[in-house]
């Protein structure tokens, strides 16, 4: 009973100790008025610097897809062509070819919060130089490029971060907190976009895209990152350093078959999201009769809320299935879903009514008005539904399966890859990817203009499963 009276007074004492309000020259710890109380000790939610990071995600990727959806636009409106909106996609990737893997080896040997915080800084600058730019193909071209090339710096140095500040079982809920926002983030820059040109033009969509590129610049400059040892590199061995470090990069990735295969999901799955993003707008315009601005609504929003499903969805299915069924759910699922959508076709009454009013005959225009006036419901409609409706869910589906290709061997990648070589590891992925999209995203929007968007989704759909079954056979994995 002493004892028991004894530990109370002991508990009431330190109690009121941690209860005390300190006085006024002393300086209280923030964490205990700022740690969230509804969130658990552990939680990932109460990781600062994970929120930092995060934040600065958010701002930056919201910024780089509203930049993109702006452009595509812009160049689908003035040219009506697929293939100069695919010139629009090499311009990103041109970059990444020419500095991804040199940035991924750079990251491995700098300081990875400045590299981030200057990347957004100039980031920020440049997009404020578009202002007093001639809009016109070339320049634009141009300065996508400077866009992305400082880009190539930021993504080595956000991925080889996230292992840094947070570990262990929160690692797999942290890279499906940051796909959710990602995607949400497509979502948000591309609707923000659509509404931003309907409503107040180019001039305020660059001053928006400028002001983000600010607010993750900021959260970058308060984050800390424990332990980010590096060792400088030489200026004068850099030619060499990187060259060596890349083929370092390249001979660790051949060599591991837990990074070789996720890598080359990564690396498949980004160059079919190139290849049709570069076809949206022609999309929306030739098989749905929608302008090219509201694709933004009825494809791309769809498309982002599917991927941030998927990434809810996942935490629960990997209690369920194996990570590599998930991958194999998500190849197949996302080859039918393109496939359906290659079938899919909407007649554009309305626009078909107006066109053809001035151009013929007055008593021809009412006849052949009376004409189309029953056949929206039969030609437009599937199960039930509005042909748009039903392609606006088959979008969101299509979010669903390529998020769980893409969460799941992002995680891998990270998890199985030595710290030391992360980096590198993510700059060979952009190279790759830059090197092997280059050719599918022009030949796609080449084929789109001369066979139809149709045709090329239904190749797209063959080449995911073939992919797919090669990787597997490969490695002599189970197909599914």
């Amino acid at each position: 009973m002493q004892t028991k009276e004894k530990s109370n007074k002991r508990t009431s004492k330190a109690v009121k100790k941690d209860n005390q309000i300190p006085k006024s020259d002393e300086i209280a710890p923030i964490s205990i008025y700022a740690r969230p109380s509804s969130f658990p000790e552990g939680s990932i939610f109460v990781n600062y610097n994970f929120l930092k990071l995060w934040g600065a995600q958010i701002f930056s990727q919201i910024a780089i897809y509203l930049l993109y959806f702006v452009l595509a636009v812009e160049i689908y409106k003035e040219t009506g062509s697929n293939q100069s909106v695919s010139y629009l996609m090499i311009s990103f990737g041109l970059a990444s070819l020419l500095f991804g893997a040199f940035a991924g080896v750079f990251v491995d040997h700098a300081n990875k919060k400045a590299i981030m915080l200057a990347s957004n800084l100039f980031r920020f600058g440049l997009t404020l130089v578009v202002l007093g730019a001639t809009h016109s193909f070339i320049i634009t071209i141009l300065l996508v490029f400077l866009l992305n090339s400082i880009t190539q710096f930021f993504l080595p140095a956000e991925a080889s971060t996230m292992p840094k500040i947070v570990k262990g079982k929160n690692l797999l809920t942290a890279n499906s907190l940051f796909t959710l926002s990602l995607y949400g983030a497509q979502m948000t820059g591309y609707v923000l976009g659509g509404f931003l040109l309907n409503s107040h033009g180019f001039t305020i969509s660059i001053i928006t895209i400028a002001f983000m590129f600010g607010i993750a610049a900021l959260f970058n400059f308060f984050l800390k990152i424990p332990n980010d040892k590096y060792q400088k590199l030489p200026v004068t061995d850099m030619a060499h350093e990187v060259f060596t470090e890349l083929k370092e990069g390249l001979s660790y990735i051949k060599k591991n078959k837990k990074v070789r295969i996720p890598l080359a999901y990564m690396s498949g799955s980004m160059v079919m999201v190139a290849v049709f993003f570069t076809l949206v707008p022609g999309y929306g315009a030739n098989i749905l009769g929608i302008a090219p601005e509201d694709t933004s609504f009825y494809l791309i929003a769809p498309l982002a809320v599917g991927m941030i499903l998927g990434a809810i969805t996942i935490n629960y299915l990997k209690k369920r299935m194996s990570l590599e069924k998930i991958t194999s759910t998500g190849i197949f699922l996302s080859a039918i879903l393109l496939f359906i959508l290659a079938i899919n076709r909407r007649i554009p009454f309305a626009k078909i009514r107006e066109a053809t009013t001035d151009k013929i005959d007055p008593t021809m225009a009412i006849e052949f008005h009376n004409a189309v006036n029953h056949l929206p419901d039969k030609v437009n409609k599937i199960f039930g539904l509005d042909v748009l409706l039903f392609s606006m869910i088959l979008m969101v589906l299509l979010g669903l399966a390529n998020s769980f290709v893409v969460i799941v061997n992002n995680t891998r990648l990270q998890a199985d890859t030595k710290e030391e070589m992360r980096g590198r590891v993510y700059g060979v992925l952009q190279t790759i990817v830059t090197a092997i999209a280059a050719v599918p995203v022009v030949l796609s929007g080449y084929f789109a203009d001369r066979y139809g968007i149709g045709k090329v989704l239904i190749a797209i759909a063959a080449f995911v499963i073939i992919f797919h079954l090669f990787i597997r056979v490969r490695n002599k994995k189970s197909i599914f």
